[in-house]
């Protein structure tokens, strides 16, 4: 059954906010100048990242600039956002997925073992 968008077949995109954090998944219709999202509960803000798995592999990247909900009479309620393109990003890398690092004995492990030492020193009064 084709729904009202027959811009292409809806797909998983995520959602990424501007601190890094996965707001969701959305089922989403890419029409090449504009993403609809079918689902009025969707959670897209301004400044997230809009990502989409390519078949290689690495995401295609989307900057939302802007939201718009519709719910005008003949069609479902949905939105429609407008986005910049950000490129390509391997998969869960890069653009909103930032790490801040602060502190005398700051430190991430990615998939990895911390296998680090502290030694603080300082001067003594």
């Amino acid at each position: 059954m084709r729904g009202p968008w027959h811009i292409t077949p809806a797909e998983n995109m995520e959602v990424v906010a501007p601190g890094g954090e996965i707001r969701g998944v959305v089922r989403a219709h890419f029409g090449g100048t504009v993403i609809v999202i079918p689902d009025p509960t969707a959670d897209v803000r301004t400044d997230d990242e809009m990502r989409r798995r390519l078949p290689n592999g690495n995401d295609e990247v989307f900057v939302v600039t802007e939201t718009t909900f519709y719910n005008a009479l003949g069609m479902p309620p949905h939105y429609q956002v407008q986005f910049r393109r950000a490129g390509h990003q391997p998969h869960h890398k890069g653009g909103n997925f930032t790490i801040n690092i602060t502190g005398a004995s700051a430190r991430v492990n990615i998939n990895s073992t911390d296998n680090s030492i502290n030694t603080l020193s300082g001067d003594e009064d």
